[in-house]
């Protein structure tokens, strides 16, 4: 109970109703006062081990020396090792790089191909092998224009469109860069005819059948007499009733035209083998070849004896050429006299 103390005069005696009426106050406290007090620290759990790992790794970066020139070449080092990628990995890398290269390959060929076809056109015709024939026939048979691109050029049609023409065996088609195609043939040479009708039938030396002309175009080259032929086809060898004449004319042929003299005979007769003759176109004279041997040795007499003969003015005659060893002359028989024989040599 509060107590309060009235003074009156002298005396300290507080009356009752005083002390009902006075109250004795505590200090006041200020509210902001901090509590001085220790409290006991209850720290949670999580936060203990929150502390702890940190204080273990404060310790261990702490106690780690770093070296500058260690840890740059340890990361340049880093830097240099390639990841190594997983087999898979690896695979499907190798698998996208192959199919890159095939498909820049083909870029590649595609555009090549593309700039050969438009570059690369022909503007020069070749043709070689061409001796008897003209070369421009050659080129118009082969159908190839100038400007044609040479990737287009179908070397088997070309052959093909040539060779309708027997005369010609086309041996090769040939490409010169940049613009030059080059058409090798082989010539069959006109060796000789044979009489059919009303045309001349012509033969190379081997007996095939290069055409026909009309008699009344006449012929340069010689017509064989004394051979029956049965059948005439363009392109193919003649056939006879004897085999074996039509074997020694074209052993006789191929002599001929070892000397070119196929323009320089007549005719060629051969109807019986053991004696064949023939009589030259100039002067008529008359060459007998005997039988059908030796007769590439027989033909380089008989332009040696012509040249000879002629230069000494004969004209006409027989020229004996049945032994290659000893060839005769015999000029023709003058004022009624006998023939008079002359050795060659």
């Amino acid at each position: 109970m509060a107590l309060k103390e009235k003074r009156s005069g002298g005396g300290g005696r507080f009356s009752m109703q005083e002390a009902e009426q006075t109250t004795i106050k505590p200090p006041a406290t200020k509210k902001n006062t901090a509590d001085m007090r220790i409290q006991p620290t209850h720290n949670h759990p999580a936060r203990r081990r929150r502390n702890r790992e940190q204080e273990l790794k404060l310790h261990e970066f702490s106690s780690r020396k770093i070296d500058p020139a260690s840890s740059a070449a340890g990361r340049e080092r880093r830097a240099r090792q390639k990841p190594v990628e997983p087999q898979e990995g690896k695979t499907k890398r190798k698998k996208k790089i192959f199919f890159m290269r095939i498909l820049l390959l083909l870029v590649i060929v595609a555009a090549v191909g593309l700039l050969a076809y438009l570059l690369m056109r022909v503007e020069e015709i070749e043709v070689s092998g061409i001796y008897w024939y003209d070369a421009q026939e050659v080129i118009e048979l082969s159908q190839i224009e100038k400007g044609d691109s040479v990737l287009k050029l179908n070397k088997a049609g070309i052959k093909q469109n040539i060779e309708k023409n027997p005369h010609y065996i086309v041996e090769d088609i040939k490409y010169s860069f940049p613009t030059k195609v080059t058409i090798v043939v082989t010539e069959r040479p006109e060796a000789a005819c044979f009489a059919f009708a009303n045309t001349y039938v012509i033969i190379d030396p081997e007996g095939l059948i290069l055409g026909h002309v009309e008699k009344s175009q006449g012929t340069l080259l010689p017509i064989v007499n004394g051979l029956e032929v049965t059948e005439f086809v363009l392109g193919a060898q003649i056939r006879t009733t004897d085999t074996y004449k039509q074997d020694v004319l074209r052993k006789v042929l191929n002599a001929l035209c070892g000397q070119n003299m196929q323009n320089e005979v007549e005719s060629i007769d051969i109807s019986n083998v053991n004696q064949i003759w023939m009589q030259l176109r100039e002067d008529g004279t008359k060459v007998c070849l005997g039988q059908g041997t030796e007769l590439e040795e027989k033909f380089q007499w008989l332009q040696k004896i012509i040249e000879t003969i002629w230069q000494k003015g004969y004209t006409g005659g027989t020229i004996d050429l049945t032994s290659v060893t000893a060839p005769v002359y015999i000029p023709p028989a003058q004022n009624g006299n006998a023939e008079q024989a002359e050795n060659a040599e």
